[in-house]
C-alpha cells in the first residue's frame, strides 16, 4: 500500500484540490449565484433560441458602444450562448444548469494548470501549489460562480497554452490549427483576449519548432477564421458593421465616456495591484510586502538556473506581454478585474515556477513554507468572506420574487390580461432578471416597448412606495402606465415590496 501510494500522493492531493475547488464553486449557486441584468439577457437569449429556434451570428453586447448614425453597439461572438445551450436545456431552463457548467469548467482549468506547471518545472509539488492557490484566489473563485461571457476566458487561454506547449514539442500542424481556433473562441469571448492572438502568433512562427513557420502560421489562421466564423458571416451579410462599430468605438472612447485607449503607466500600477488584491487576494500592506519577497527571491532564482529558465522562460514572456497588454484599457482611471482573467491563469503558472525553485533548497523551502502558510490563511479567509454572501441581485431573489408575480397573475380569472413588470429595486428597470421566470409560463406578458399597453403592471419596489410610484417622472416604464390604481401590495423577500397596479376607469 505504501509503495502504491508513494508514486501517486500528488494525484490524491491533486484530488483534495479539486473536491475542496467543486466545494467553494457550486456551494448554494442555486440560491446566492450573481443574476443581474447581463445574466438575465444572456440566459433569456439562450432560451430563446432552444425554444424558438432564433439562432444568432452574435454574442452579447460590449460596454463600449457610441450607437452614432453608421455605426452600431459592438458585440461579442455567440459562441458564449452556444455552449451553454445544453445545460439551460438539461435543466429545463434553470439557470442554475449554466451556472454549474461555469463551475465545472473551472475544475477543468485547475486540472489543465496542474499539467501546464509540471511539464514546465518537472515537479509535482510546484503543480500542487499553483493548482491550491489558483483553486482559492477569490477573483477566480467569484467568476467561476455565475455565468458571463468573460467566465469562460481562462480556461480556453489555458487550452491555447497547452496546445502551443504541443505544436512546440512535435510542431504538428494539427496544434497550429487548434491554437488558431482556440484564439478565435478567445476572440468571440472578448475582445481583451487579443494579446494571447498576438503571443500564439509570435509563438508558432519564432518560438515553436523552426520548420516551415510561415505554412504553420497560414494552418494557424485557418483555425482563427474558423473561430470566429459565425462573426466574420454577420460582417459579410451586412458591410463589416461589426467590425467597424469596433474600431470607432475604440478609439472615440474619451469622446462620450469616462474610459480610454491608450497604455499609461498608472494602468501598469492598476493592473499589479489588481493582481495581487483581488486575484492572488492579498490586501494588508504587511501580506503584499511577504508576497514580494517571496516572488522576488524566486524570480531571481529562476533567471539564474539556465535548464529552468530555458522551460519556463516563456511564461516570464507571456507574463510581461499580458501586463502592458492588460495596461492599455482604463475607466474611471481604474482597471476593472474582469479585464483580467486572460491573463490570470500564467499569474498562477508563474507562482509554481517560482515556488519550485524555493523548493529546490532546504532553508529557501522551509522559510517560503512560512510565510507562504500565513500568506495562505489570508487569501482563505478573503475569499470565503467575499464569495459565500448573497448577491445583491441573486439567482434566488430573482426566482422568488418572480414566483410571487406568476403565482398572482395566475390567479387572474379573465382571459387575455395583458401584463408588464418594472423594477424599481435597482438600475434594471425593465426587469429582467424576474422577467426572465415569467417568460417560462404561458402568462400574456407584453414586450419592452409596450408598458402602456399593458392591463396589469407589477412594480418592484425597495424604497419608493406608493407615493413614490404615482408620483414618479423619471423611468417610463412605471410613469407611462396611466391612470394607475393600486390593486394589491405583495411582500417579497429581502425587503422586497411588488405594487399590483391596474388602470383606473374613468367614470
Amino acid at each position: 500500500m505504501d509503495r502504491f501510494f508513494e508514486g501517486r500522493w500528488h494525484i490524491f492531493f491533486l484530488f483534495l484540490i479539486i473536491f475542496f475547488w467543486g466545494f467553494l464553486r457550486f456551494y448554494k449557486v442555486s440560491t446566492i449565484a450573481n443574476f443581474a441584468y447581463d445574466q438575465a439577457r444572456d440566459t433569456d437569449k439562450i432560451r430563446q433560441i432552444i425554444q424558438e429556434k432564433k439562432i444568432t451570428l452574435l454574442g452579447p453586447s460590449t460596454s463600449i458602444s457610441t450607437g452614432r448614425t453608421g455605426y452600431s453597439t459592438t458585440y461579442f461572438g455567440p459562441i458564449y450562448y452556444y455552449l451553454l445551450i445544453p445545460f439551460l436545456w438539461l435543466a429545463k431552463f434553470d439557470p442554475v444548469g449554466p451556472i454549474m457548467f461555469t463551475a465545472f469548467l473551472g475544475i477543468l482549468s485547475i486540472f489543465l494548470l496542474y499539467l501546464i506547471v509540471e511539464r514546465l518545472t518537472k515537479d509535482k509539488r510546484a503543480s500542487l501549489v499553483a493548482s491550491f492557490l489558483y483553486a482559492i484566489s477569490p477573483a477566480v473563485i467569484e467568476y467561476s460562480r455565475f455565468i458571463w461571457n468573460t467566465n469562460f476566458i481562462p480556461f480556453f487561454a489555458l487550452l491555447l497554452f497547452m496546445s502551443l506547449l504541443n505544436f512546440k514539442k512535435d510542431g504538428s500542424k494539427n496544434w497550429s490549427f487548434a491554437s488558431g481556433f482556440l484564439c478565435g473562441v478567445l476572440t468571440q469571448l472578448h475582445f481583451y483576449t487579443y494579446f494571447l492572438t498576438l503571443f500564439a502568433i509570435i509563438f508558432v512562427l519564432f518560438l515553436g519548432r523552426k520548420k516551415k513557420p510561415v505554412m504553420s502560421l497560414v494552418v494557424y489562421s485557418f483555425g482563427f477564421i474558423l473561430g470566429i466564423f459565425p462573426m466574420i458571416v454577420f460582417d459579410l451579410r451586412h458591410n463589416f458593421l461589426n467590425s467597424r462599430s469596433i474600431f470607432f468605438n475604440l478609439f472615440h472612447l474619451s469622446d462620450y465616456s469616462n474610459e480610454s485607449f491608450g497604455f499609461s503607466l498608472n494602468n501598469l500600477v492598476a493592473v499589479v495591484n489588481g493582481i495581487i488584491v483581488d486575484f492572488i487576494g492579498v490586501k494588508k500592506s504587511v501580506l503584499k510586502l511577504i508576497l514580494i519577497m517571496l516572488v522576488g527571491s524566486g524570480t531571481m532564482l529562476f533567471l539564474l538556473d539556465k535548464k529552468a529558465k530555458k522551460r519556463g522562460g516563456i511564461i516570464i514572456f507571456l507574463l510581461f506581454w499580458g501586463l502592458l497588454s492588460s495596461s492599455i484599457f482604463s475607466r474611471q482611471g481604474g482597471v476593472e478585474k474582469r479585464f483580467l482573467l486572460p491573463l490570470s491563469p500564467f499569474i498562477f503558472i508563474f507562482l509554481g515556477l517560482v515556488f519550485s525553485q524555493l523548493s529546490k533548497k532546504r532553508i529557501t523551502l522551509i522559510l517560503s513554507a512560512v510565510l507562504g502558510g500565513i500568506l495562505v490563511f489570508f487569501i482563505f479567509r478573503n475569499a470565503i468572506k467575499k464569495n459565500f454572501i448573497t448577491q445583491p441581485v441573486s439567482l434566488g431573489y430573482c426566482r422568488e420574487n418572480a414566483s410571487l408575480i406568476i403565482k398572482e397573475a395566475k390567479r387572474e380569472e379573465q382571459t387575455g390580461v395583458k401584463i408588464n413588470i418594472a423594477n424599481l429595486a435597482d438600475l434594471d428597470r425593465r426587469a429582467t432578471c424576474f422577467r426572465y421566470f415569467v417568460n417560462l409560463t404561458d402568462l400574456n406578458i407584453l414586450g419592452l416597448e409596450h408598458y402602456p399597453d399593458a392591463d396589469i403592471l407589477y412594480v418592484i419596489d425597495k424604497k419608493y412606495g406608493w407615493d413614490g410610484i404615482v408620483n414618479n417622472t423619471d423611468t417610463w416604464e412605471v410613469y407611462s402606465f396611466q391612470p394607475k390604481v393600486l390593486l394589491k401590495v405583495l411582500d417579497g423577500t429581502d425587503g422586497v415590496k411588488i405594487y399590483k397596479i391596474g388602470k383606473r376607469k374613468n367614470g
